[in-house]
């Protein structure tokens, strides 16, 4: 398990984790994508790490990054 992963607090990243370390990435996606759209700080800290490994290892390097760091961001602008 990576470092990053011991200090979260999250159950769901974990869990994405597992996934992700299972191959199943699409469910490791679903789940990053869910915490990321929920929460705030360490924790989606922990999601965009996970994040970078998923896109890396299917060598997307864009769409899903992109799209969920204007998600974040928007969330962020409205809550002001």
């Amino acid at each position: 398990m990576d470092s990053f992963l011991k200090k979260s607090k999250s159950k769901k990243i974990k869990k994405a984790y597992s996934e992700y370390a299972n191959g199943n990435l699409d469910q490791a996606l679903a789940l990053i994508e869910d915490e990321i759209k929920h929460k705030d700080g360490n924790v989606v800290d922990d999601a965009w790490v996970l994040l970078g490994k998923i896109s890396f290892d299917r060598q997307d390097y864009n769409s899903n990054g992109t799209t969920l760091r204007a998600r974040s961001e928007q969330k962020r602008t409205l809550a002001q």
